[in-house]
């Protein structure tokens, strides 16, 4: 027996209807080939059901706006908060769903409307056949911080006093990265990377525990140095760290992501 391609698309979508009106809820869904659409589109369901539910719970009238976005692995995530902040201060109730990966992924997440934008410290380079627009929220410069014993060496012969002293350094595959290097063999200094680590959180820790100085974004350095008891070494104001908001629209729609858009190029433009 033959059956045709939209006959069996069509048996897949009206199972996940059927599970999502009797309350069913998997606790994984796969699928190959059509099943991969068909995947995409029962996500989509049980999520709404998730939200219906919780909806109904706190007795909400109104819809929360619901926004996904994509933030690339390297992004450090105190900046990224500041960037989502405008979302969550909405008159309108949101629904924020983050997804942290990588550029290229997220890329292609995003071309699929799966999510509605994506937030990165660099341009996406290779997306296929289909376009996406770059919007950019603004750039800043660089702080470099330590713990007060260290920073209080440092400072005074910065940026000079960089060379030699321990450092604890983004890794390769990130755009602060080659922003530092470039910066440090512009000013001939040469660090000791004691340690690379993608993970922002750990990084700061480390520093935090005194194992070597940091550069963060201006824009979140206050925040990173009450929070960890960092000191500033000195700044890089020609060292830029740029974000992008990437998006299928060139001319932006959704609510929220037109909130994370403007209030942010007013803030780092």
């Amino acid at each position: 027996m033959t059956v045709s391609l939209p006959c069996i698309v069509f048996v897949q979508v009206a199972l996940v209807r059927l599970l999502a009106s009797a309350g069913i809820q998997p606790s994984a869904v796969i699928g190959h080939s059509t099943g991969e659409m068909v995947y995409a589109y029962a996500d989509e369901i049980f999520a709404l059901g998730r939200e219906l539910q919780s909806a109904v719970k706190l007795g909400m009238t109104d819809r929360p706006l619901r926004l996904n976005v994509g933030l690339v692995d390297a992004l450090p995530k105190s900046l990224a908060s500041e960037l989502l902040r405008p979302a969550l201060n909405m008159d309108q109730a949101v629904h924020l769903v983050v997804w942290e990966g990588k550029l290229r992924d997220l890329v292609e997440d995003l071309v699929m409307d799966r999510l509605d934008i994506v937030l990165s410290d660099d341009r996406a380079r290779e997306t296929g056949p289909s376009k996406v627009y770059h919007h950019a929220l603004g750039e800043c410069g660089v702080r470099f911080l330590a713990r007060p014993a260290l920073a209080r060496r440092l400072m005074k012969t910065f940026p000079a006093s960089l060379d030699g002293a321990p450092a604890l350094m983004p890794t390769v595959n990130t755009h602060m990265r080659g922003a530092l290097e470039t910066w440090f063999n512009r000013h001939e200094v040469q660090p000791h990377i004691i340690a690379e680590i993608e993970d922002g959180a750990l990084i700061k820790d480390l520093a935090e525990d005194g194992h070597g100085f940091i550069a963060v974004p201006d824009f979140v350095a206050d925040k990173i140095q009450n929070r960890h008891g960092l000191v500033e070494i000195g700044r890089a104001e020609d060292c830029r760290e740029k974000v992008w908001a990437i998006s299928i629209e060139r001319r932006l729609s959704h609510p929220a992501v037109q909130a994370v858009t403007e209030a942010n190029r007013k803030r780092m433009g």
